[in-house]
């Protein structure tokens, strides 16, 4: 039923019936903001881009087969599945790569509506945080709607769950099949409330709040931004608090997190990230395996895209050459579930965290190709 609706359902239809739900949903209508994603200048200046473009080429299919099944037969945007493949196809398409329009939006119309009518029930802080790291600045829920006098955007009701899914502590909990602790959610969740005033993705146009704005949708957005400096107060009060992970997401997220005024803390961030790539040019997620993996590997290239000055090239091109020369015939990458997670070999839970994997090493070597002009 899910799959037929996201297959063959007329666009137009679905995005009435979406605004329809959106006029008669409990969240307040808030104003057009930022919503788009970072736009790294290249980090691959060696490496064979034609490689790259042939893997992404390979796995953007099988992430949105993949994200289709998963929505036909479970029905939820959770588990990070759908959230993923719109990550993955956004940034593909803002890259120049041809992607069916048609149905990347109405998988963002049937998650966006799945998550804002079970706002206080589905899924957790990681799946939302990747909604708004991954989301477009074309979307067109950003535009004025015709008939309309104010903007509508989703992605600001999103931002409020998220501020409100946060614990007292200044934490936000793991969700689905993650056993990483509070740390990790919560890099995330700091990465993508970063994201909500970062000038270099609001859209070009801004809605002017004294002629579109209602008194009660101006005080919303007030109280959204300042909420959010209180939020990420918190959750960096917390993180101070705990020891890094003991995994390279763990590291790398407290290298994201680290300001510009650290720079002794980034530099010895960065050197131990460093020291961790294997032989092959991968990384392995846990400190305890050696083998090189797509979810790790994918991230760190990802993580580097936003720290391009620090970087040294080679780095970067090794572990683009581990993704390209380990990718699966079917579009995929392998990744145990074991690898990533403790626990005993489950073929279920390795179908998860392989997908998981491609969707990284996806939006990995994304991040890592120049931009087209």
């Amino acid at each position: 039923m899910v799959s037929r609706l996201v297959t063959h359902v007329n666009i137009r239809d679905l995005d009435f019936v979406f605004v329809k739900f959106m006029s008669m949903s409990i969240i307040p209508m808030v104003a057009m903001m930022a919503c788009s994603f970072p736009v790294p200048n290249a980090l691959a200046q060696n490496t064979d881009n034609a490689a790259m473009r042939i893997a992404i080429e390979k796995s953007l299919p099988y992430l949105s087969r993949e994200s289709d099944s998963w929505m036909a037969e479970r029905g939820c945007v959770s588990c990070h599945r759908v959230s993923f493949m719109i990550w993955s196809h956004n940034d593909a398409k803002h890259r120049g790569f041809e992607i069916d329009d048609t149905h990347l939006q109405a998988t963002i119309n049937w998650a966006l509506t799945s998550m804002l009518a079970e706002r206080d029930e589905f899924g957790g802080a990681d799946t939302i945080s990747q909604m708004l790291l991954g989301r477009a600045p074309e979307s067109s829920w950003r535009a004025k709607p015709p008939r309309h006098f104010k903007s509508v955007d989703p992605f600001e009701a999103l931002f409020e769950i998220l501020l409100d899914r946060q614990r007292n502590d200044g934490s936000w909990p793991p969700e689905g099949q993650l056993s990483t602790p509070a740390e990790i959610s919560t890099g995330w969740a700091l990465l993508a409330l970063n994201s909500f005033g970062d000038s270099s993705r609001n859209p070009a146009e801004i809605l002017d709040p004294q002629k579109h704005l209602t008194d009660e949708l101006a005080a919303q957005l007030d109280r959204i931004e300042q909420r959010i400096p209180v939020a990420i107060a918190s959750g960096r009060a917390y993180l101070a608090g705990v020891d890094i992970h003991p995994t390279n997401e763990g590291l790398l997220l407290r290298l994201l997190r680290t300001s510009t005024d650290e720079p002794d803390s980034r530099e010895r961030l960065l050197a131990q990230l460093f020291s961790r790539q294997n032989p092959d040019g991968g990384w392995s997620n846990r400190f305890d395996q050696v083998e090189s993996d797509a979810y790790a590997t994918g991230q760190m290239l990802y993580a580097l895209s936003r720290l391009e000055a620090l970087i040294d090239r080679n780095v970067v091109d090794r572990g683009i050459r581990f993704l390209t020369q380990h990718q699966q015939d079917n579009g995929s990458w392998q990744v145990p579930a074991t690898r990533i997670r403790d626990g005993p070999r489950n073929e279920s839970l390795d179908e998860i965290f392989s997908y998981w994997g491609t969707a990284w090493a996806t939006i990995g070597l994304l991040h890592s190709l120049p931009m087209q002009d």
